[in-house]
């Protein structure tokens, strides 16, 4: 038993760092598609609306029953809000502090997801992931340039409820018991939900979204879509069943590495000395977290 749940927990290790993976990787396509006119609003729509087609065609072929109860479906809402409220606040920020700014400051997530199991839930949180938290930060703060704008207070706030809402809505899959719903199901709620909340935003407030974009641009959006909103989503749900919403949201600080190196080998960017210490930095402190947790379940599996 503790073999098959080292196992277990082996993996969902690996799909949190999958899952960071494809996040940070897709930030290189959705800067592509920016460069040629088209909205991050627009993107982010047609992330959730193609998964969502995706996910419906799997159900379909595989005849799955979707029916679900009012409490699960209720509480899948509320997860798809979170996380369409995250997207955003996260693209709103950008107007005032910039996208180095803006993205630091969302990543603080992680300290506020082990402050809202400590403090809410009553949950303690392990050593090792505390010191991995604050390391982890430190490592996340030698991203931030001062060249990416003014701290504009209106910004700031964006970018604090961006992470804010981010680390409930881990918090919410954890907790609630959704993660644990078939995760073609899930995803297939999470992207209706998504697309119906960020359609009803841009109809209404935003007024951003413009389906006129060219074939190449379509095919872009798709490729961000099924990274993102399927094979990552799938990752995230699977690393929160196996591991925690503490562990994974550290883990998936993967993300700001990929979309920098991404950045710096594809797009050319500017890769500077801060920004390798801070990989280094979130590099060894990931490997520690896993070596550790790697040996104490082996150690209990020996004793």
């Amino acid at each position: 038993m503790l073999r098959e749940n080292r196992k277990y927990r082996l993996i969902g290790i690996f799909s949190a760092l999958a899952s960071g993976v494809l996040f940070g990787v897709s930030p290189m396509f959705v800067s592509i598609v920016s460069q040629r006119g088209v909205s991050s609003y627009t993107v982010c729509f047609l992330r959730f609306l193609i998964s969502m087609l995706l996910f419906l065609a799997c159900i379909m072929i595989r005849r799955i029953d979707i029916r679900l109860s009012v409490r699960h479906l209720s509480r899948l809402f509320l997860a798809s809000l979170c996380n369409s409220l995250t997207t955003i606040a996260l693209y709103s920020c950008y107007r005032y502090i910039g996208i180095s700014a803006g993205t630091t400051i969302h990543f603080s997530y992680p300290i506020l997801v082990v402050l809202f199991m400590t403090l809410l839930l009553k949950e303690k949180p392990e050593r090792k992931c505390l010191s991995c938290a604050i390391t982890c930060m430190i490592g996340i703060l030698f991203f931030f340039e001062k060249r990416s704008g003014s701290a504009h207070i209106e910004g700031i706030v964006l970018a604090l409820s961006s992470a804010f809402l981010y680390s409930f809505y881990l918090i919410v899959i954890e907790r609630t018991g959704i993660s644990e719903i078939d995760p073609v199901i899930m995803g297939f709620y999470i992207a209706l939900f998504n697309t119906v909340i960020i359609g009803t935003y841009d109809l209404f407030i935003s007024h951003q979204i413009s389906l006129q974009m060219s074939a190449s641009s379509w095919i872009l959006c798709a490729l961000v879509s099924i990274m993102t909103s399927v094979f990552a989503t799938l990752c995230l749900q699977i690393a929160i069943r196996h591991t925690s919403s503490i562990l994974f949201s550290l883990l998936s600080l993967s993300e700001p590495i990929s979309s920098v190196l991404c950045g710096f080998l594809i797009l050319h960017e500017p890769f500077s000395i801060r920004k390798a210490i801070g990989c280094m930095i979130i590099i060894a402190s990931l490997l520690y977290l896993i070596g550790s947790d790697h040996q104490e379940k082996k150690t209990m599996e020996d004793s």
